[in-house]
């Protein structure tokens, strides 16, 4: 929850269900995640801490989605790959666009992105990997 002081400076806190402030984060936005998981923001990056405020994964990342079969995929210096629900990368990030996993694969986009392929880029290839990061299908126009 955001709340705005006096001066009309943004504030980020975590609640309870009752209402009632548990903490104030300590950096700026901060997402509810997955499983008392929690997204911060600082700086334009994105990292997690634990709902008692730990940090778990310092902010690094350029964005992070939700979860799709147990893996969600993020952005990091421009290329995409891919964190389980223990916040441990499982596919580092290679890719110039990626798509959720759905039934056990994910499409991935090489030498452009989707937006990209879908405008004609010719240097853009797709393909499918499996949640291990093995190609099922190689990148291909």
């Amino acid at each position: 929850m955001t709340i705005k002081d006096e001066n009309f400076h943004e504030k980020w806190y975590i609640i309870n269900k009752k209402g009632e402030i548990v903490m104030e984060s300590p950096y700026g936005q901060i997402i509810y995640f997955d499983d008392n998981i929690f997204q911060v923001w600082s700086d334009g990056k994105s990292g997690f801490m634990d709902k008692n405020g730990k940090i778990i994964i310092e902010p690094r990342f350029d964005i992070v989605h939700d979860f799709s079969e147990g893996l969600a995929r993020f952005k990091e210096n421009g290329k995409w790959g891919f964190i389980d629900k223990n916040l441990e990368v499982v596919i580092p990030a290679q890719f110039e666009s990626v798509g959720d996993f759905v039934h056990g694969l994910a499409d991935i986009y090489v030498g452009g992105s989707y937006a990209q392929l879908l405008w004609g880029n010719d240097k853009t290839k797709k393909g499918y990997i499996n949640k291990n990061g093995e190609y099922i299908w190689k990148p291909t126009n």
